[in-house]
């Protein structure tokens, strides 16, 4: 009987605006209890990031990916990048180290990237950038 409801486009376009909105504010409420902190160290034209995540909740977070991003991108060069990973589902502490090329003098942005799989909804899944902090360069 739902289905035949759900057949209506008016019906089926207010239950996926309600879906949206349930993931988002799940989206919003895990972030809230995920503790990122961005190590940083300029050594001559390298600048050394060390990212930390660290899950403070009880809840598991299925197939959780993450990457750090800048802004902009032609201000620094890869030289070297470590993964540690302790787990899969993000219930310990993840870590990323980065070693950059400062190629140009001035700001730059540093965001992470994660995603996991919706807890609700399995078929989706989460992506989010999170802001971490602005970084001044110098050579």
């Amino acid at each position: 009987i739902i289905t035949d409801f759900l057949k209506n486009p008016l019906i089926y376009t207010h239950v996926l605006k309600i879906d949206n909105l349930v993931s988002d504010i799940l989206t919003d409420y895990i972030i809230l209890h995920l503790d990122f902190n961005l190590k940083t160290k300029i050594q001559g034209d390298v600048l050394v990031l060390s990212l930390y995540i660290n899950n403070k909740s009880n809840y598991v977070l299925e197939d959780f990916t993450y990457k750090l991003s800048w802004k902009p991108k032609n201000k620094l060069t890869v030289i070297d990048k470590k993964e540690e990973v302790k787990s899969l589902d993000l219930h310990e502490k993840e870590a990323i180290s980065y070693n950059l090329k400062i190629g140009k003098k001035g700001v730059a942005a540093f965001s992470c990237i994660i995603s996991f799989i919706n807890p609700i909804f399995k078929d989706r899944k989460m992506i989010k950038k999170i802001f971490l902090r602005k970084i001044q360069l110098e050579k």
